[in-house]
């Protein structure tokens, strides 16, 4: 088994770009030299200018969006009223924040099993980066997205992510608020993810790594689900992005 990166503490590094898309933000950061991490994993996020404003609140942990391959760290949040978010806001381009990690154990199995990736809103964040490292790979898995949110205009990085669609990776887009619109070139259905659904597009579930990231109910709910339907919990990796529900 690969052994992950030695997680490195108080890594100041610039923010590059910081761009607003309705209630989603996205952060690009330079990459500290010599960080490293492996596809799937977590960082915590420090902002030094709420050092000392409240305790516990200037640091998040975030998931990464980008690749281990890529040149700059991508974070992608939904925004709250929290003060960490609000702060984050008013950053800009050259501004300096603190990064601790990589930590983590949110990563693609070394065995060639399908997977089955089952993203709820912004938890799509980690699977970017799993995909994108998957790309780099040549495709070893056969992957299927499941992408749940609310409405479209909310999907972080769908159109990317569907442009890498091919004979081994496709995307499901569930929608639960708003109507279906086909404009984005990906497979649609309404309604919230369920094995039901799941078993429309994938044949012999129990064969499959399945990776579920999105809101705590979200995640109980589909874990509970595929375990009834004799998936091994060995087998489930989830991922829990709390303080959207």
């Amino acid at each position: 088994m690969f052994k992950p990166p030695r997680p490195k503490i108080g890594i100041a590094s610039q923010i590059t770009s910081i761009e607003k898309h309705g209630n989603l933000l996205f952060v690009v950061i330079k990459k500290p030299e010599g960080f490293s991490f492996l596809a799937g994993q977590y960082v915590t996020l420090r902002l030094p200018s709420l050092e000392g404003k409240s305790e516990g609140v200037c640091a998040r942990a975030m998931s990464l969006a980008s690749a281990p391959h890529e040149n700059d760290l991508v974070i992608a949040m939904q925004l709250s009223d929290s003060l960490y978010k609000q702060e984050m806001q008013k950053l800009s381009d050259g501004d300096l924040v603190e990064i601790d990690g990589p930590f983590g154990y949110f990563t693609m199995h070394e065995t060639l099993e399908p997977a089955i990736f089952l993203a709820g809103g912004i938890g799509i964040a980690p699977f970017r980066s799993l995909l994108l490292a998957e790309k780099a790979n040549g495709w070893p898995h056969d992957i299927t997205l499941f992408y749940s949110v609310g409405h479209l205009e909310n999907a972080a990085f769908l159109s990317e992510l569907a442009l890498l669609q091919n004979n081994r990776f496709r995307i499901i887009v569930t929608v639960t608020r708003s109507r279906i619109n086909e404009k984005f070139g990906v497979t649609m259905e309404s309604g919230r993810i369920c094995t039901a659904m799941i078993q429309k597009y994938v044949s012999n579930l129990p064969d499959n790594f399945c990776y579920i990231v999105g809101a705590p109910l979200m995640v109980s709910d589909i874990y509970c689900q595929l375990c009834e339907s004799d998936i091994d919990p060995r087998k489930i990796m989830t991922e829990l992005f709390t303080g959207y529900e």
